[in-house]
């Protein structure tokens, strides 16, 4: 649903109206827009909510409904100049996605918001944490790190916030906000850059939390004409820092984004000072980083990064530029994009649900071809249940390249089993883990070749511009617990690959022994119970700095 503004607030030709993104009132001058992020609780508003919200705001762009012909001129949106205002958990995702994406944000309000679900809801219960490496544990909690707020709260720098919160919240303690907005001062050296608006007396809801006069006060400030008339996006501050642990659900800040990382899902830094036209920047575990236009940048005429000179302003210069052997150097093309990961191929595995994908299950006469139709239903069925999402059951004969161009690609079965993971495997595309002619595995220097272990793992496809999950076991039960490892709901951990045995889990009983017995024994120990997982580097491989073999 979409609210037009009251008056005319188009600024000139090439600048329209604000987008104010409401998560979870009418304005003057601005676009109200209420995405629905796929569900009622979306995501946690990241991954396919995220994507909702931005498919929102093109349509919102592009169809402008509900307005007449001759009032598009004075009210069409742009999507270039946004405010973030949610509650709850929609006060989590206005938080996010100001962390993430800060380019385009105006201000933001969020309300009685947590800092990470890790926060919210009691992982150290967890079962498999008790017998998990403590490294093991680090790898799967990496694949939910990147929704940290408190990890991306730098990313804020300069943004106008107020965050509101009841003082007796029963629900989210007032202790997140104010954690946060800390947080946010602590990084621009001021104390008072962000407010805290805690209302006493008052709960996690409240009539006005969103609307009253602080609210609409905090908003007017930004986008009425005469406070704004040609909606600036808001200064940089003379020190800021851009900082990710994954491309793929980062933009750009000041410009500047990053586009690999050294050392995948490990925190990535660029800290920038500006001395009047001159940027300095400093990295921290960033292989490759871009410019993208910014009207901030106007300013530059020479910038050096981490020692390294460059006398030509980053519009001048080509699309990246990367790391060689401790020295940056411009990359003036993008044949890296057909050979290495890039923003859209990062992972982690969640990362198959933010594009339209289909699942590919072998042809007939295939032994256990009941079982691959089962486990494909239960998939899509799942999507549905939890993103109110479709998609297609399709057979491996029918995945043609332009199949795996256009869409994401989950792929049930081994290579003798399923003809696309042959074909892939003979390519050297799903090279990341090897079939052996046993129907076990090899990662690195290891194989696993034992009874009821199963494989889950992304690769890329023949275009390099999606991704493929890949879902494979050496019999009927390692199928099915690999299967069972895909994380359909936010704040599942799960990384690029993962090979599970008997103590991850029992398919047959669910998450309990194989003697029905909750209590104990083979196929309780979750987390503790499997064999590899990790993160690919860039150019695909396994690397000892981001993977586990046990």
């Amino acid at each position: 649903m979409a609210k037009p503004p009251i008056k005319a607030c188009v600024r000139s030709s090439k600048m329209g109206c604000p987008v104010v993104v409401a998560l979870h009132g009418r304005q003057d001058y601005a676009w109200v827009l209420y995405p629905t992020g796929r569900t009622s609780w979306g995501f946690d508003w990241h991954g396919p909510s995220h994507f909702n919200v931005e498919s929102s705001i093109d349509a919102l762009q592009q169809l402008v409904p509900g307005v007449s012909k001759d009032l598009r001129n004075t009210i069409f949106p742009t999507s270039s100049r946004r405010v973030y205002v949610g509650h709850s958990n929609g006060g989590h995702g206005a938080w996010w996605m100001a962390t993430h994406f800060p380019d385009t944000v105006l201000a933001v309000v969020p309300a009685a918001s947590y800092v990470k679900i890790q926060h919210y809801i009691p992982y150290y219960l967890h079962i498999g944490y008790a017998y998990a490496d403590p490294i093991l544990r680090a790898i799967f909690e990496a694949s939910i790190s990147e929704n940290d707020l408190d990890l991306y709260i730098p990313n804020s720098g300069g943004i106008p916030l107020l965050a509101r919160t009841g003082a007796i919240d029963e629900v989210v303690s007032p202790l997140h906000t104010r954690r946060l907005v800390r947080m946010v001062n602590e990084w621009n050296r001021d104390a008072t850059s962000a407010s805290v608006s805690e209302v006493p007396n008052k709960g996690h809801w409240f009539d006005g939390i969103l609307n009253d006069d602080t609210v609409q006060d905090f908003l007017d400030l930004h986008l009425l004409p005469e406070n704004n008339p040609t909606l600036e996006l808001p200064s940089l501050p003379q020190g800021f820092t851009i900082q990710t642990l994954n491309p793929a659900s980062t933009g750009s800040k000041g410009g500047i984004r990053i586009l690999q990382l050294e050392v995948p899902f490990r925190l990535a830094t660029i800290r920038v000072h500006r001395y009047e036209n001159i940027w300095v920047l400093n990295t921290t575990n960033v292989r490759r980083f871009g410019f993208t236009h910014d009207e901030r940048q106007k300013e530059i005429t020479s910038w050096s990064i981490d020692g390294t000179d460059f006398s030509k302003s980053p519009a001048d210069a080509g699309p990246s530029y990367l790391r060689v052997d401790g020295v940056w150097q411009v990359a003036d093309d993008l044949l890296w994009i057909s050979r290495e990961r890039h923003p859209s191929t990062y992972g982690p595995a969640n990362l198959i649900f933010s594009h339209p994908f289909r699942i590919v299950i072998p042809s007939e006469g295939v032994e256990n071809l009941k079982l691959y139709y089962h486990l494909a239903q239960h998939i899509a069925s799942s999507w549905y249940l939890f993103g109110l999402g479709s998609t297609q059951i399709i057979h491996d004969v029918d995945v043609l390249d332009g199949v795996a161009a256009m869409f994401n690609l989950i792929v049930l079965g081994g290579p003798n089993d399923n003809m696309y993971t042959r074909r892939r495997s003979q390519e050297g595309g799903s090279r990341q883990i090897t079939f052996l002619p046993s129907g076990g595995f090899k990662l690195h220097d290891r194989t696993f070749e034992r009874p009821g272990t199963g494989a889950l793992f992304l690769s890329p496809s023949p275009t390099r511009t999606r991704l493929g999950l890949f879902i494979a076991g050496i019999d009927a039960i390692g199928l099915q617990r690999a299967a069972w490892t895909i994380p359909f709901r936010t704040g599942i951990e799960v990384p690029d690959y993962m090979i599970v045995g008997d103590e991850y889990g029992d398919a047959a009983t669910g998450w309990t022994a194989g003697n029905g017995s909750p209590f104990g024994g083979a196929g309780t120990k979750g987390v503790g119970g499997v064999f590899a997982a990790g993160y690919w580097n860039n150019t695909w491989d396994y690397d000892d700095r981001c993977g586990y073999l046990k």
